[in-house]
C-alpha cells in the first residue's frame, strides 16, 4: 500500500514522473506503451479471484469512493466486478491503473507472473 500511496501521491506531479515509474518496474515506463492492465484486460476479467480486498485497497488509496464501492461490490460475479473496475475508476487516469496494477500485484502475484511471462 505505501508503494501505490506514493505513486497516488506523485502522479499529478510530471516531475515525479520516474518516482513513480521506479515504484512498478515491471509495469510499462512510457505513456505511449500499452498499459499491463489494458493489455491484460481480459485474462484479469477472467482470473482475478480476490475481489472484495482489491476493491478495499482501491477504497483505501482513493481509487474509487464509497458509493462506487458499494456499486461494485453489489455486482453478482467476480467477472462483472472486474469489468465495473475497467468501466469506472480505470477511465479515470493513468494513475489508477498504476495504483490497480500495484494492488493486483500484492494479491495476485501468480497471476500477475504469469501474465507478465506471456
Amino acid at each position: 500500500a505505501s508503494e501505490a500511496a506514493a505513486l497516488r501521491s506523485s502522479a499529478p506531479d510530471s516531475t515525479n514522473a520516474s518516482k513513480a515509474a521506479a515504484l512498478r518496474p515491471s509495469a510499462p515506463d512510457s505513456t505511449n506503451k500499452e498499459h499491463f492492465v489494458d493489455k491484460h484486460r481480459n485474462e484479469l476479467i477472467q482470473r482475478v479471484s480476490v475481489v472484495g480486498p482489491i476493491l478495499d485497497k482501491l477504497l483505501m488509496e482513493k481509487v474509487i469512493n464509497h458509493e462506487v464501492y458499494a456499486e461494485i461490490h453489489s455486482k453478482s460475479t467476480n467477472q462483472a466486478k472486474i469489468r465495473a473496475i475497467y468501466d469506472g475508476p480505470l477511465r479515470a487516469a493513468r494513475a489508477c491503473k498504476d495504483i490497480f496494477y500495484i494492488v493486483l500485484k500484492d494479491l495476485e502475484p501468480y497471476l500477475i507472473r504469469d501474465l507478465e511471462g506471456n
